[in-house]
């Protein structure tokens, strides 16, 4: 019997049980939730002051600490940054780059999408794929961006540059609204982007750990959508999205940008090119291996 504690997770996290109580079930590895004298210390990205950091400084080098990020920790928790950086964690799981190691902490990617769809299916990733092969694009709208916000400046650049290309965007969330929020919110997100061709989906912000990717960008896929995409993409992530079906941007720099803007502008105005780079797969051959790799890997540090 293994005793777990978890702590610093997100609101609304039930620390009882969650996702990976559920995955310790599944793989039954036999396990209490507890409060003291325990094996794991889980600890999400929320670390808010510096009491809690120190808590969790004080366990004594016996227990095992595992970070889940699921949050650009650089950014929004200088707490748990710190303790990252200073290998203060036995295991580091969530958006992150794969297996970088050294002496005091290891780095798994665990992504926190995948809670969200079942990659435990492997006609998922066909299923989509058969989708877009099957797609009338010209019956499609051009372009969406969904989002409340542009705190960190990552997709105003690429909107304002196609708009001065001449290529109008479908806004129905916060940010540069101009279409129906009411649609959005009746028929959810999958479904209203299933009606375009291209996604804006780029991460908030670049951050530090290295590795950080969030559900935008699988989201996009499984509706079908081109991706415009910035963050961290990297080996891991080219084993389950087809790299060669995104269209990445660095929103920091001018140059790309502009080079990301004409080549949509390229494919709009031509439309066999279109529905050629369209219809190629959203997932690899690869995808289902991968997630679930991924999946096994976090749950042999239980072992």
């Amino acid at each position: 019997m293994i005793r777990i504690k978890f702590t610093n997770f997100w609101k609304d996290f039930d620390y009882k049980n969650n996702f990976i109580t559920d995955l310790l079930k599944k793989y039954n590895i036999n396990h209490i939730v507890v409060d003291d004298n325990i094996d794991y210390l889980i600890v999400g990205s929320f670390i808010n002051n510096n009491t809690d950091k120190n808590i969790i400084k004080s366990y004594p080098p016996n227990t095992k600490k595992i970070l889940f990020i699921s949050e650009p920790i650089e950014i929004f928790f200088p707490n748990t940054y710190e303790l990252f950086i200073n290998n203060d964690f036995t295991y580091v799981f969530g958006s992150i780059n794969n297996l970088y190691k050294n002496d005091k902490q290891i780095h798994f990617k665990f992504p926190l999408y995948m809670i969200y769809f079942d990659y435990k299916n492997n006609n998922f990733y066909s299923d989509i794929n058969n989708y877009v092969l099957n797609q009338d694009i010209l019956s499609k709208q051009i372009i969406c961006l969904i989002n409340s916000h542009d705190n960190r400046n990552s997709r105003t650049p690429i909107y304002m540059n196609l708009l001065r290309k001449g290529i109008n965007i479908n806004c129905p969330g916060k940010l540069f609204n101009n279409s129906s929020n009411e649609e959005l919110n009746l028929i959810g997100k999958q479904e209203y982007l299933k009606k375009f061709i291209f996604n804006i989906c780029p991460e908030n912000t670049k951050t530090l750990p290295k590795g950080y990717i969030t559900e935008k960008l699988l989201q996009s896929c499984m509706s079908g959508c081109i991706p415009i995409y910035c963050g961290s993409f990297d080996d891991i992530d080219e084993k389950i999205f087809n790299k060669n079906r995104i269209i990445f941007y660095d929103y920091e720099s001018e140059e790309s940008v502009n080079y990301c803007c004409l080549q949509i502008l390229y494919l709009t105005n031509n439309n066999n090119k279109l529905e050629n780079f369209y219809k190629q797969p959203p997932f690899v051959d690869t995808a289902y291996k991968t997630l679930n790799d991924m999946e096994n890997t976090f749950f042999n540090v239980f072992r």
